[in-house]
């Protein structure tokens, strides 16, 4: 589940930023060439924030698989089923408000900087 989650993750940000920030760079004003970095920020989040509730049944398998009770299961897909079966479908949704609240603030903050270092690194050697 670990590198299911990983991909997943990053796909979804590195598509989400790409697509926000294309439709943020045609909006933007004639004199203004770049987004600031509170759109970098905001562009950021929201994809964070959209993979967070995308991988958030994967994340929730992964836990329970390495939790207290982790022996009781045989695989990951048992794991799903147990979970699924005593819960539905919704527990594995468990927690999702507070993760994606954390991953926008860090996802927003990775891509702000590194559009920041890479701005400041492009203006020193190029």
């Amino acid at each position: 589940p670990a590198v299911a989650k990983g991909a997943v993750t990053n796909c979804v940000r590195f598509f989400g930023f790409g697509a926000i920030t294309r439709t943020m760079l045609a909006r933007l004003p004639p004199d203004q060439h770049a987004l600031r970095p509170w759109q970098t920020m905001l562009a950021g989040g929201v994809a964070g924030s959209v993979s967070a509730v995308i991988s958030q049944p994967i994340d929730t398998v992964k836990a329970n698989m390495m939790g207290l009770e982790a022996a009781r299961f045989d695989s990951s897909l048992g794991c799903l089923r147990e979970l699924v079966r005593a819960g539905g479908v919704r527990c594995l949704f468990n927690g999702v408000g507070p993760r994606a609240a954390r991953v926008f603030v860090e996802v927003g903050l990775q891509f702000t900087m590194f559009d920041l270092i890479g701005r400041k690194l492009d203006s020193l050697f190029l």
